[in-house]
This record gives structure tokens, sequence and C-alpha cells, in this order.
């Protein structure tokens, strides 16, 4: 979305929604403790009662990045910026998914262990923290990135940020990096 479209809108959007789409055909409940299962359906009947049996059809399409290669400003009044990119990223049916998982813990998903964490706040104190992770969602898919700093690193931040993403795009990676993320990652 943008500024303009979430400023559009209105609490009677968000009251349409949820009566349209909390219903009880799509409740996941999870429930642990001491209880019996007819106590439980029993009270399940009747926390839910008031939601409709079943909602509209959902036909999402797979979601799409956009703003691709951009970098999109939005206003925030405060000391520091908050620094957020994603890319096209992989569903975990993907056949290279467990290999983008190796790549995203080297990248930026393996904490202090990672090319991130040590370039841009270890070696240079640009950021506080900086992170990536695979969201895999039912629609969509996204590889991520999330960083903070202050306004005045900003550029700098950035530009480390895309040399490195670069880097993992353009080069292999060492041997050293990836058998210390498979070990890791298996424990």
């Amino acid at each position: 979305g943008t500024l303009a479209s979430l400023d559009a809108i209105t609490a009677a959007d968000l009251s349409a929604y949820v009566r349209e789409n909390f219903t009880r055909d799509r409740l996941l409940v999870a429930v642990t403790g001491d209880i019996e299962p007819a106590a439980l359906a029993a009270a399940l009947d009747r926390i839910f009662a008031g939601l409709p049996a079943t909602g509209r059809s959902l036909n999402v399409p797979e979601a799409e990045l956009q703003a691709r290669g951009q970098t999109v400003l939005l206003p925030w009044d405060g000391p520091q910026t908050v620094i957020q990119i994603a890319d096209q990223g992989l569903k975990r049916d993907d056949p290279d998914y467990y290999a983008a998982t190796v790549m995203n813990y080297i990248l930026g998903g393996g904490g202090f262990s990672s090319r991130l964490m040590n370039e841009v706040r270890e070696k240079r104190g640009l950021v506080y923290g900086i992170s990536t992770g695979i969201a895999s969602l039912e629609h969509g898919a996204l590889l991520q990135l999330r960083a903070a700093t202050s306004n005045d690193k900003v550029a700098e931040a950035l530009g480390l940020i895309r040399a490195e993403w670069a880097k993992m795009r353009e080069r292999e990676i060492d041997e050293s990096e990836l058998r210390d993320a498979q070990t890791y990652l298996t424990g």
C-alpha cells in the first residue's frame, strides 16, 4: 500500500472486512490444557456463535512485488530511520528453498554470524540492528531485510546493504561460510 491508500481506509471498510471474512469456516483454533473435548466444543460454539457460518469465496491472486528497484521514502517524525527491503523469495515447496535458507543465514539471517551484521554494524557501526528473513506466504514469497539507523547514516548504510546484496547474487560463497551455516541450521 501507499500512504494515500492507507488514509483511504475507513472504519466502515474495516467493519465490512470483518463481517465478510471473520467466519466460522475460516477459524483455526489451537487449544492446550486440561479440558474435555465435549466441554471445549461447547465453549467454542458459545464463543463463536455470533460469527457467520461461511464467508464469501476468496480468490486470492499471487502477490507481486510493487516498486521493484525503487526507493520509496515515507515521512517519519523521529531521530532514526527504519529500512525495509523486499525482493522475490521462494515458497517452501520450491526445490531451492533449503539452499535459499542457507543463503539467507549467510547474508543476514544468522545474527552476528551474517555478512550484513559484520559489514554494516560491526565494522562500521552504521545500524543498530540488521537482519534478513524468508517469508514463504501462501500467495507470495519474499526475501526481506530490516535495519534501523540514525537519519544521517541511511545513505551510507543503504549503499553497503546493496553492495552485500549484489555480492551474494554475483559471487560464490566460501566453503567456511557454507559449512558454518549448514552446521548451525542442522543443529
